[in-house]
């Protein structure tokens, strides 16, 4: 690829010594004069309706200044995906839903009066299973909808109102979504050899290092918001219509967040914490603990997964059958149920677009759990887990390479995509990230391996093929603007929040290439809705690639505008001239040159450019790829897996940043190691009370538990964005899980079809294992 001056360039992170240093600052650490401290009160029970709420011993306590009830609180839909949410209800739906909200004087005081609390429950049934919820006859999750009348243009979508029980959807008893071509029935019969098995996923927590934080401030009429959110411009939609103020009375900031991962989205706490701002005069705080970080940010739902898939014996795959039940948690209308559902049931076909014949099931359920949602590698990290490990089970079954096998069945450059439907893939580039990450671990290696394993301890290799999302996503819109003042400071601003991947280095590298100077001269702000334009925020690995196409366009007008003025100063043609270190000069005459600054001083104090993108009507749709492969050591007799090498293969289309895209992937597949070996989010299937919600508890791998993790990048170019990336923080995490149960499957024989893989389900495995072959 051709050289640039900072694109492609390992440049320190504009925030990195403050990171390391511990002074920059998030919305934690925001402490105003005066400042009230807010409490949340919390459900005991999985399904209830609030009959009573008796807070006077609570409002007696000395610094106790207001408490909220939902009697107290304005009726109004919000929400972060679609206004499907009360700000507080009387029905509630899990352990741990908001029932009321405290301001005190100090944090302590506060969380006595929530204690004082003293409230009288209806018990109602409740469901703590997707396949149990999925029956005819189980009672409803969720009793009390939306009247008509509280519904507002936008709200939800029209076509959520039919509800069937706890199916979300539209047909009376599921699924909420299918994805069908062929005839997989008849592909099943004719298929050499058919694999059948049952997966199932436990629930988990992303894990952030920053529990949620939110500071909110009412003054004169107006409410600003210091807020550990993903979605600012969603948060100020939704605090504007609960308080019923103009949208640009509400300022949201949430410039810096620590780990977000796809979860922290616009919430209650919010929305109460600009509520008790108004009602009380003075700023409230709210920062939740470890326990309510885990019981009050969506996880990634518990799936089951009944898989039955065929392959002739020259490899051709010949039908997938697939039926899945995903825990949705509480959300009413299905929060984004639907959309993690279809997408599901489609990327990993649009993977293996060579199978004739398909039909995939998605049954998205109503439980009384605590919301599900998008987290890192959404969908993908739920679908690859089951669909990888048939993958690998029918190559070997028809003894052949598993690397092979994909290949022969994999989608290729200009296939349609049913994940997106009249759009077809641009660049495919999964081989070359599978051949080199073969090479990286020395694939041929493999059939060596289980003959030099001794004793109990067996080793083995595997390996899994990946699709996700690289940003190129239809339902997001991000804007950015670039202005280059009369001193000649160049800023660039993005609504796009810096959740710990450095996007601002990244998007401020890409301007700092079209205006022709170094990164330390490109300022800014980001992720304020008072000062930066919109963005749908930091979600499918879409910043490198959308808010990159934005700034890139606001960029290049802005470089537009500039040559423009310079050649009516120089008199010079604008084919002409050149821009760069600050001035714009004549390619005839290098002494012709005028600064950057002056330009803005002449246009009269400012140049600035303006960029959007959404990619609703292009019909090329950029995907990301990836291969990941696992060496493990497995102890037959303890059921211990031990991840000897681990090898990370990546299509980012060009690496505007190569530290920071080696530092996400390291990042996801460590990320993936917790999900494939050690955590899972337990409830008590009685109560529905969680059972490990304290931070040692969820099991994610110390520095200590991170094998090597060795990065591959792959960079053959994008060509729908302007500098050739694709976005690349999630996909590293989704092949981690179904790599390291296929070594498991080369080591043993035996296939773990359950996650996590803690030794007693490889035991188990294991014993199953034995069972069949005798």
């Amino acid at each position: 690829m051709k050289s640039l001056l900072t694109v492609g360039r390992s440049v320190a992170p504009i925030y990195g010594v403050e990171k390391a240093t511990g002074t920059l600052r998030f919305p934690a650490d925001v402490n105003l004069p005066n400042m009230l401290w807010m409490k949340i009160l919390r459900s005991p029970h999985a399904h209830a309706k609030i009959l009573d709420v008796d807070a006077a011993a609570a409002q007696k306590l000395p610094g106790v200044v207001a408490i909220l009830t939902h009697n107290d609180v304005p009726r109004v839909l919000f929400g972060p995906y679609q206004n499907e949410i009360y700000p507080l209800d009387e029905e509630v739906r899990f352990v741990g839903d908001t029932v009321a909200a405290v301001a005190a004087e100090d944090w302590n005081v506060a969380e006595e009066a929530v204690r004082a609390i003293r409230v009288t429950y209806h018990v109602l049934p409740a469901i703590h299973d997707a396949e149990s919820g999925a029956k005819p006859d189980a009672p409803d999750a969720v009793l009390n909808y939306p009247e008509a009348h509280e519904i507002q243009a936008g709200d939800i979508r029209p076509e959520q109102l039919g509800t069937f029980g706890n199916i979300i959807g539209l047909r009376e008893g599921g699924p909420t979504v299918v994805n069908e071509r062929g005839d997989v029935e008849r592909g099943l019969e004719q298929s050499d050899v058919v694999v059948e098995r049952i997966f199932r996923q436990s629930e988990v927590n992303a894990v952030s290092h920053e529990p949620r934080a939110c500071v909110a401030l009412y003054e004169n009429g107006k409410c600003t918001l210091w807020c550990s959110v993903q979605d600012p411009y969603r948060l100020q939609d939704s605090v504007a219509r609960v308080l019923n103020l103009p949208m640009d009375a509400v300022r949201v900031v949430a410039t810096n967040l620590g780990g977000a991962f796809g979860v922290k989205v616009t919430g209650r706490f919010a929305i109460l914490c600009a509520l008790l701002a108004r009602q009380t005069g003075k700023p409230v705080k709210i920062w939740f603990t470890r326990e309510e970080e885990s019981l009050d940010s969506h996880n990634r739902s518990a799936l089951t997964h009944y898989v039955k898939a065929g392959a002739n014996k020259d490899g051709s795959l010949t039908a997938i059958k697939v039926r899945t039940f995903l825990d949705n948690g509480y959300w009413p209308y299905g929060g984004l149920g639907q959309n993690i559902a279809f997408a599901i049931c489609t990327r990993p076909i649009d993977l293996y677009h060579r199978c004739p014949n398909v039909k995939w099931e998605v049954f998205a359920v109503r439980t009384n759990r605590p919301s599900t949602g998008p987290y890192r590698g959404r969908a993908d990290a739920e679908s690859h887990f089951p669909i990888e490990s048939v993958m690998d089970e029918l190559a070997h079954s028809i003894q052949m390479d598993p690397i092979e096998f994909r290949l022969k069945n994999r989608i290729h450059e200009g296939d349609d995509l049913c994940s997106a439907p009249k759009k077809v893939v641009s660049t495919v580039w999964v081989e070359e990230a599978a051949r080199k990450g073969a090479e990286t671990i020395g694939w041929e290696r493999r059939a060596s391996l289980s003959t030099s394993s001794q004793g109990a301890r067996k080793k083995g290799m595997g390996m899994a093929m990946v699709i996700h999302s690289c940003g190129s996503n239809p339902a997001g819109t991000s804007q950015a603007e670039v202005t280059i003042d009369s001193e000649g400071r160049i800023s660039l601003f993005s609504g796009t929040a810096d959740q710990g991947s450095e996007q601002q280095t990244t998007l401020r590298q890409m301007v700092a290439e079209v205006l022709g100077v170094r990164l330390e001269e490109v300022g800014g702000c980001n992720a304020d809705t008072l000062t930066c334009p919109f963005d749908s925020g930091p979600f499918s690995s879409r910043t490198v690639y959308a808010t990159g196409i934005a700034a890139s366009r606001a960029a290049e007008e802005a470089k537009r505008k500039l040559l423009e003025g310079a050649s009516l100063l120089l008199d010079e043609e604008v084919g002409n001239l050149d821009i760069g270190i600050n001035f714009v000069w004549a390619r005839s005459d290098s002494s012709k040159r005028v600064r950057l600054g002056e330009l803005a001083r002449l246009a009269g104090g400012s140049i600035s450019g303006k960029g959007i993108y959404n990619g609703k009507n292009d019909q090329l749709f950029a995907y990301g790829f990836a291969a990941a492969f696992a060496e493990v050591e497995v102890d037959v007799e303890t059921g211990e897996v031990k991840i000897l090498r681990l090898v990370s293969s990546h299509d980012v289309g060009r690496a505007i940043n190569p530290m920071i895209v080696e530092g996400q992937i390291l990042g996801g597949a460590a990320q993936g190691l917790g999900y494939a070996l050690s955590e899972g989010f337990y409830f008590d299937p009685r109560t529905g009370t969680a059972l490990n919600q304290w931070f040692l508890d969820l099991h994610t791998p110390s520095i200590l538990d991170t094998p090597n993790i060795e990065p591959v990048i792959v960079e053959l170019g994008e060509p729908t964005h302007p500098f050739g990336a694709k976005g690349c923080s999630e996909i590293s995490y989704v092949g981690v899980a179904p790599a390291i149960a296929n070594a498991i499957y080369h080591a043993t024989g035996a296939r773990v079809t359950e996650l996590p893989m803690t030794p007693d389900v490889v035991l188990k495995a294991l014993q199953d294992a034995r069972r069949s072959s005798a």
